[in-house]
């Protein structure tokens, strides 16, 4: 689950789905929270880096 809120991130925790925090949008305004909160949760400065994180770990 991509997203650039808490909100969002959360939602994806629930769902049982790896997280990522996208910088744009709202999304830095969150960083803190979820880092302390859903560590497991990735951090990509945009959605082409979240990309780009995706295929690598695939």
């Amino acid at each position: 689950m991509v997203g650039d809120s808490l909100h969002d991130i959360e939602a994806g925790v629930a769902a049982g789905a790896q997280t990522a925090l996208v910088n744009t949008g709202k999304g830095a305004r969150y960083a803190r929270d979820i880092a302390c909160n859903h560590p497991e949760t990735w951090h990509c400065d945009d959605l082409a880096k979240f990309v780009e994180r995706l295929l690598a770990a695939t």
